[in-house]
Formats: C-alpha cells, sequence, structure tokens
C-alpha cells in the first residue's frame, strides 16, 4: 500500500507569467516533497503526482507545502488530495483505482486545504494529534460509492481558516455533489414529471428533453433531492 497525493497549484491560468511562476513552483515543491520522504511521478503543468510509503509522511508533506507558502508566497495556493491503496507502476508511471480515487478527491479540496480518503484517515498513526474537519459523505465522479472525506491541517500555523459551514457552501458552488441518504430524501425532495405537450404530436420530444434538462439543473444546487425521471416512473 502507498499514499497517493496530487497536489494542485490553483488559478494557475490567471497568472500573466505563467512559465516563471511554475518553475519556482516545481523547485521549491520538489524540495519539501523530498524533505519528506515522497516520490514524485510526475508533473502534470500545475499538478503534481505523488507517493509516499509511509502515512504520517504524506501528512507532514502536506502541512508543510501549506506551511512554506503560507510563508515565504502568500500568492501561491495549493490545493491537496491524498489516498492510500494499492498501485501498479508501469513505465516510470501509477494505474490503479486508488490513483483515481486520490485525483477526484483532490478535486473537492478547497485552496491552501488537504482532503484525505476515510480509509487514509483510519491508517494515520498519529490521529489524536490531527486537526480536522469531517465532510459529508461526497459523489466522485466514476468512483460507484459515496465517499466520506477529511479535511486535515495543523492548528498550530492557523492556515486553515475554514469552517464546517463554510466548507459546505463553497464546496456546492464548486458542483460538488453531496450524498443523500433515505431520511434526507424523504425530508427534502421534489419529484418531477414529463412536462404535457400541448402542441403537436411531432414535438413531443420537446417537452421530454425540457423536462430532463429541468431535472439536471435542479439536481446541481444539491439543496433538494430531485430524482431522475426514471426512478418514478
Amino acid at each position: 500500500l502507498v499514499v497517493i497525493m496530487f497536489t494542485e497549484l490553483v488559478n494557475y491560468s490567471k497568472y500573466d507569467n505563467k512559465e516563471e511562476i511554475l518553475s519556482n513552483h516545481d523547485i521549491k515543491m520538489k524540495m519539501i516533497i523530498n524533505r519528506n520522504n515522497g516520490k514524485i511521478i510526475k508533473h502534470m503543468s500545475e499538478k503534481i503526482l505523488v507517493i509516499f510509503n509511509i502515512t504520517d509522511n504524506a501528512v507532514s508533506c502536506a502541512n508543510g507545502i501549506h506551511s512554506y507558502w503560507n510563508e515565504f508566497d502568500n500568492d501561491i495556493k495549493i490545493r491537496i488530495g491524498m489516498h492510500i491503496g494499492e498501485i501498479t507502476i508501469k513505465g516510470g508511471d501509477i494505474f490503479g483505482d486508488s490513483v483515481n480515487m486520490a485525483a477526484r478527491i483532490e478535486s473537492i479540496a478547497l485552496p491552501k486545504t488537504t482532503v484525505i480518503s476515510q480509509v487514509l484517515f483510519y491508517s494515520l498513526s498519529n490521529i489524536n494529534k490531527i486537526s480536522y474537519i469531517e465532510n459529508r459523505p461526497v459523489i466522485l465522479k466514476n468512483i460507484e460509492d459515496p465517499e466520506r472525506t477529511y479535511f486535515i491541517y495543523n492548528s498550530d500555523e492557523k492556515i486553515f481558516s475554514y469552517k464546517q459551514e463554510d466548507i459546505n457552501e463553497l464546496l456546492k458552488k464548486q458542483g460538488v455533489q453531496f450524498f443523500i441518504n433515505e431520511e434526507e430524501k424523504i425530508k427534502e425532495s421534489l419529484a418531477i414529471l414529463y412536462i404535457d405537450n400541448s402542441g403537436k404530436q411531432k414535438d413531443e420530444y420537446i417537452a421530454y428533453n425540457f423536462t430532463e434538462e429541468l431535472i439536471t439543473k435542479l439536481q446541481k444546487p444539491n439543496i433538494l433531492y430531485v430524482p431522475n425521471i426514471n426512478e418514478i416512473i
């Protein structure tokens, strides 16, 4: 088992001096990762894929990354996602479901934060010494089951400034979908049936398409549980 880490330089595309920023970013990130015994697998523009053999090293590295940039260049904001699992190594690259999971978890991280999977959270030997906020289970792209994730941080450095309610709202704005259990579905749900077509028979498909589009748009804000049409008819 290894810890898989994805890091991303937030808003990289908005920098005017992209090459200079990225070069400096890569140098400093390599320094911090090497210091914590991590292995860089590859750079993907503003993203870096790293693996660790020891969970505590991965956490130390993540905290070290945020600490470094907060002290030396506060305009640089990194977000990090981590997971633990088995990988396949081929041609200097790594593959597997665990790599995909780590990438999806990174995608829901906020600037200057680290998000980890539930299985990694319970694998940490120093779990009692870590500050964290447990997130609601989320629906991750191409991941079958909802995943409970954790924002972990070093409370001594005062870098992490988010509260639970802030996180939920910010994730919703990012388009993150939260898992809604059966009890919540009953309390806060809205079912939409196909809209009647009062025009010509040949235009029936327009009413169907409009209904599907309406359902999709209402599902995105995560305010109500809106079932797909095939779940109610």
